[in-house]
């Protein structure tokens, strides 16, 4: 047998051996790579609940403050920013909170006090609470999260 001929033989062995590691390298890595990117869907999604309810606080209060406003015209128009947002009105959680002077906290001698209106709303992960209970978790501690959020705005 002529000498080249050993190493061609020899140099395709080595490239056989490189591309089978470099299949179990990349089966073991696709495995981090898939979390880390519904990581990233998951925590953008509830990121983006925490963004609504805090938008949904701030129109809650500053209808609040409005001289002829209610009770039910703030939560209505919760109710309607979490329907639009594409959000179930049900699920949340509305405190409105005044400095009151024996008054409540609507009314048209307000001026001077503050209104704080709080949301707050559970989010459930969809992805990644399978995967903790897959791993040996039950879940539910990482499962679902209350985004809660408020605004204070001063009646004028």
């Amino acid at each position: 047998m002529k000498r080249y001929e050993v190493g061609l033989r020899r140099r395709r062995r080595v490239g056989r051996d490189e591309a089978g590691q470099a299949l179990v390298e990349f089966l073991l890595v696709i495995p981090a790579l898939v979390l880390l990117v519904f990581g990233i869907i998951e925590m953008g999604a509830a990121w983006r609940t925490f963004q609504v309810v805090t938008n949904t606080a701030r129109e809650g209060a500053r209808i609040a403050v409005l001289h002829n406003a209610d009770q039910n015209q703030v939560e209505e128009a919760i109710e309607e920013r979490l329907r639009q947002a594409g959000l179930d009105p049900e699920l949340a959680t509305v405190e409105i909170l005044c400095e009151t002077d024996g008054g409540g906290c609507f009314g048209t001698d307000r001026t001077g006090t503050s209104t704080e209106v709080q949301v707050g709303y559970p989010h459930t992960f969809l992805f990644l609470r399978p995967v903790v209970r897959f791993l040996g978790g039950d879940g539910e501690p990482f499962g679902t999260v209350t985004l809660q959020t408020g605004t204070v705005m001063r009646n004028e």
